[in-house]
């Protein structure tokens, strides 16, 4: 009798968690976060358009419901799909599978939660997940998006500081 082997599994690509400590509720932050999403969101440097030489980034569309969309339009009037909306829950949570400039069989999921750490504070937490959805690209993506969330939330604290 022969043993058969079997490759040993690839590595876990571990999530990206991040966090935020704002002086808002959890509804006021929800509601916010959605509400403004083109406004904080940094359309000029984290986008896919911005990528591109011949193309500019107009505008990045939330559609806060299960459902929903999340594109980018740029200066053609191209819409470009980041991903759609899972669950919103307002005051809570909201989850998205997230492809920007991929093929949705390639997304990864990105959630957003809203903890409250006091009457008119919370903590908005971030996880991007599902790395493996990437295959062989999977860790290097993960690399990337580590260093741009620290952006992306930075540019929400400021957001939620000034409006």
């Amino acid at each position: 009798m022969t043993e058969t082997k079997t490759a040993p599994a690839a590595p876990a690509i571990a999530p990206i968690n991040k966090a935020i400590d704002v002086s808002r509720s959890t509804t006021d932050a929800y509601d916010f976060f959605v509400g403004n999403f083109s406004h904080w969101w940094p359309l000029a440097k984290h986008s896919v358009s911005a990528m591109r030489e011949d193309r500019q980034p107009v505008a990045i569309t939330l559609e806060a419901k299960v459902g929903g969309r999340i594109f980018e339009r740029d200066d053609t009037g191209t819409e470009i799909e980041w991903g759609l909306v899972k669950v919103a829950a307002p005051g809570d949570r909201l989850v998205m599978s997230w492809h920007p400039g991929q093929s949705a069989d390639e997304a990864t999921e990105v959630e957003f939660r809203f903890v409250a750490t006091g009457p008119d504070t919370c903590r908005v937490e971030m996880e991007h997940r599902d790395w493996h959805n990437l295959s062989e690209n999977g860790q290097s993506m993960r690399d990337g998006y580590s260093t741009g969330w620290d952006f992306v939330l930075e540019q929400l604290s400021n957001a939620y500081a000034s409006g």
